[in-house]
């Protein structure tokens, strides 16, 4: 099961987690074994996928893919309500699913399997993707959740574009893009939505409160200075000042601690990943798994560096976690999952049938 396996990319994803359950070890002590147990599901899950034969795989996607529907239809039934969204399924024990987090490896999937056999040569042959796509991001937009359907609509168009997506289609989404986020999307944000990307240009507007997070994180993050303040001795972690520190914000909290060179280590470490997979994905002979892989970079990478930015006041603050860093068990999951996929279809590379 691990012959092949890329060892570099099991050791950096080792090192993130490992750094995150640190982390949350000063920003939310009581949370760590809950954190620890999650990882292990998602480790344990991995390495179970790692035994299953191409043929299951395969079949799993199209399952997977409806189940995740399924499952956000279900939120907006007998979703739990938290942060003013409804985002949630309640499960046993007090423990909650977060059904967006499946839906990014579910659409990661699908879109490579169907986009792993056709070329994008006219605008006809992106019917079906974008089929596949709408509703997902369309129940996950309506929670509201901003963020998420941010990132699974820049994870199809990087797919998309490793497909090899003409630079007139390009041109062309840029232009469709700069009509339809005004005239259309705008119009339909919430109050709520629309406040967050005003406070991002102008956050001191409103520093108690829609500007609050931003500015309490960029606090934060330059008083950690070079060397930091030290593990758990961080004045906007321990007081309480800056909220959600454990999930959209662990980032300032890290490099209040920890300082630049902290901060700039945690960086090293989400690049030599995702360098990682760009390697693999040079490596991998077939289309659809060179799509998996591709699908797994854009979605960790976008997310991550939305997420870095925001703590920075360079990003709105749309609710998006640091992969592997923030505490959370579906996303965790999810997260060690998409990872576990990537590493399955490249340890398999030799074996596959060249397409």
């Amino acid at each position: 099961m691990l012959r092949g396996l890329d060892v570099g990319l099991v050791l950096v994803t080792l090192a993130l987690l490992a750094l995150g359950v640190y982390l949350l070890s000063s920003t939310s002590p009581e949370r760590v074994p809950q954190q620890l147990i999650f990882i292990a599901l998602g480790v344990a899950g991995s390495t179970l996928l790692l035994g299953l034969r191409r043929e299951l795989l395969d079949a799993l996607v199209w399952p997977l893919y409806g189940v995740a529907l399924f499952l956000l239809v279900l939120v907006e039934f007998i979703g739990v309500a938290g942060g003013g969204a409804v985002r949630w399924l309640p499960l046993p024990f007090g423990f909650r699913l977060q059904p967006s987090e499946i839906a990014k490896l579910a659409l990661v999937l699908a879109l490579a399997k169907v986009l792993g056999g056709r070329r994008l040569e006219s605008l006809a042959d992106y019917l079906l993707p974008l089929l596949l796509s709408a509703p997902l991001i369309g129940l996950v937009a309506i929670e509201p959740d901003l963020g998420t359907a941010i990132v699974l609509s820049v994870t199809v168009l990087g797919m998309f574009f490793v497909r090899g997506m003409p630079w007139w289609h390009i041109i062309l989404l840029v232009v469709l893009a700069g009509v339809v986020l005004p005239l259309v999307v705008w119009p339909q944000l919430s109050p709520y939505q629309r406040d967050r990307f005003h406070t991002f240009f102008d956050p001191a507007s409103d520093p108690r409160g829609r500007g609050y997070q931003t500015i309490q994180s960029m606090i934060a993050v330059g008083s950690g200075g070079v060397f930091g303040k030290g593990h758990g001795q961080g004045t906007q972690n321990t007081l309480d000042f800056l909220p959600a520190k454990w999930t959209d914000f662990p980032f300032a909290v890290w490099a209040e601690e920890h300082g630049l060179i902290g901060a700039a280590f945690m960086m090293l470490l989400f690049l030599v990943l995702f360098a990682r997979l760009v390697v693999m994905i040079s490596e991998l002979p077939r289309g659809m798994d060179q799509l998996v892989v591709a699908g797994v970079l854009v979605t960790m990478g976008f997310q991550a560096g939305v997420n870095i930015a925001m703590t920075m006041g360079l990003a709105p603050v749309v609710g998006v976690q640091l992969p592997l860093i923030s505490y959370g068990g579906s996303s965790i999951i999810v997260k060690i999952g998409m990872i576990g996929v990537a590493a399955w279809v490249h340890r398999r590379r030799f074996a596959m049938v060249i397409n």
